[in-house]
């Protein structure tokens, strides 16, 4: 699955907890999640940061201005961040109630990522487990998801199977030698056919 296939999938399943996740679909949403956040708080932090580098440079200045007149550094006024912060507070709030819907997708494509391991979405939890916990989660959601059928939903089987030679993107499955059988006496003549001397 692609980044866009991935991520538009996610948002529009903020609440689906059953079935599974591929990695690819997991891993290329995390990242579109972290790029959209950071392109949104940039516009928010930059006026924050723009007054922690004026209040560096005048600090430096009364530094020098200290040193070249023998006298007590006199340190300059602290920026006002709160004052910021109420200035941007529609701003923030608006960004929080817009990642709601992100936080939710992201929590339901974990879930089913730990599904595809075979796991539990409960085992989320162990997040909460300080330095170790954290580290366990990213093994879990790192290592390949079970490629057959498991309890959460199908497997990518298909995955397996070579592509055609014609260019085509779809696998190559072989033929299964007993689907064309529909009852139990075409099952006892195929046995039958199978048995020399019968």
């Amino acid at each position: 699955m692609g980044p866009i296939a991935a991520t538009i999938h996610c948002l529009k399943t903020p609440f689906t907890w059953k079935g599974r996740a591929s990695p690819s679909e997991y891993w290329w949403f995390t990242l579109a999640m972290m790029l959209i956040q950071v392109a949104a708080l940039l516009p928010l932090t930059l006026p924050f940061i723009r007054a922690g580098v004026a209040y560096r440079d005048a600090w430096a200045r009364a530094e020098i201005v200290a040193y070249n007149t023998w006298s007590e550094v006199v340190p300059p006024a602290a920026p006002d961040l709160l004052g910021i912060a109420q200035g941007q507070q529609v701003y923030w709030m608006a960004f929080g109630i817009l990642m709601i819907l992100p936080l939710f997708s992201h929590l339901s494509v974990m879930v089913r990522r730990l599904h595809d391991s075979g796991r539990s979405g409960w085992w989320y939890w162990i997040i909460l487990i300080p330095i170790v916990g954290p580290i366990l989660l990213l093994i879990f959601l790192v290592v390949p998801g079970e490629v057959y059928r498991n309890r959460f939903g199908p497997g990518r089987q298909a995955d397996l199977y070579p592509r055609a030679r014609r260019g085509s993107d779809m696998p190559v499955v072989p033929r299964d030698p007993l689907a064309h059988l529909q009852s139990a006496e075409d099952l006892r003549g195929l046995r039958h056919s199978r048995m020399p001397g019968v």
